[in-house]
């Protein structure tokens, strides 16, 4: 059995007035957990819809299990090894309320995770915010950034480079933006635009070992206490591909800009803990080639750092 992170034995309403029993149990079955894929989705990192938040509808098998995402409505296979973050347990009533839920919005008539997500951040407003559910918050402020920079199926940003493309993807658990650039050579440009991108936070490279090609970047998003402090950082996330996309992009970064501009930016976490609003102008979009922040700090490196380049 996987550690017990966290519990909170709080209500959470829905159209499925999906309430938590109070109790701790024995078994996973109709457990509300945060997951993460087994195995991981074919196009590699997050499926855009899913949110990482599932309620578990098999019993644990070895280390993996079935669950219901509470983001997309879809059915996943969950990885439970190491530690996880249980929220609460479902009635059996509910729990087969949500799986012929699922199995009706899975027709070819409906729309994919129709109605779901909305639930889903109901949800997590009840819930709160805290060390245990902030992955889940900082999940959901970086899709509605992959919606409006580059809405695809995967949840991550590319970035097209001179030599190659720069795929961003997020690591919600440790905080963690994992940058991979697909040429095998260092690109000095992406780097200082990197660092001038992300003034101030901890930036490190690192090269492959199993072979393949490639420089890997991780941006450290700081750790935030509240849920205004990690809004606040997120909106310094979304700058920092702001300048990106201006420095490397300047066409798509235009056209991005305009529609910015005309309909403001998702902000689903405005949302919540009290706050209205769905989308925000508070990011306002550079620019073209706009310098964005002070003078950085140098990018740190698994390697030397010598005159404020990495190697």
């Amino acid at each position: 059995m996987a550690n017990v992170v966290g519990i909170n034995e709080t209500a959470l309403g829905s159209r499925e007035a999906l309430i938590f029993t109070g109790r701790c149990e024995s078994s996973l079955r109709a457990a509300v957990v945060s997951y993460r894929d087994a195995p991981p989705s074919p196009e590699g990192g997050h499926r855009l819809e899913d949110l990482g938040l599932g309620v578990v509808i098999d019993e644990v098998a070895g280390s993996t299990t079935t669950v219901l995402d509470l983001g997309s409505g879809q059915i996943r296979r969950a990885d439970l090894r190491g530690p996880i973050v249980i929220l609460g347990w479902l009635y059996p009533s509910t729990l087969r309320g949500l799986v012929a839920r699922a199995t009706t919005s899975s027709g070819p008539d409906s729309s994919p995770g129709e109605g779901w997500w909305h639930d889903a951040l109901r949800l997590l407003d009840r819930v709160g915010y805290s060390a245990e559910t902030r992955p889940l918050f900082l999940r959901v402020g970086f899709r509605d950034m992959v919606e409006d920079l580059d809405l695809h199926e995967s949840l991550a940003i590319r970035v097209l480079l001179p030599g190659g493309v720069a795929r961003a993807e997020l690591d919600p658990t440790d905080s963690v933006l994992c940058i991979q650039t697909s040429d095998g050579k260092r690109d000095l440009d992406f780097e200082t635009a990197l660092v001038d991108g992300f003034p101030g936070w901890t930036i490190e490279r690192t090269v492959p070992t199993d072979g393949s090609e490639g420089q890997s970047y991780r941006v450290q998003i700081p750790h935030t206490r509240s849920l205004a402090e990690l809004r606040r950082e997120l909106r310094r996330v979304r700058r920092g591909f702001h300048h990106l996309l201006s420095r490397f992009e300047p066409r798509r970064y235009q056209a991005i800009r305009e529609m910015l501009c005309g309909f403001g930016e998702r902000d689903s976490l405005a949302t919540l803990g009290g706050q209205t609003g769905a989308r925000t102008t508070t990011s306002i979009a550079p620019s073209n080639g706009a310098f964005m922040g002070v003078a950085p700090d140098p990018l740190q490196s698994t390697y030397p750092v010598t005159s404020g380049r990495v190697h």
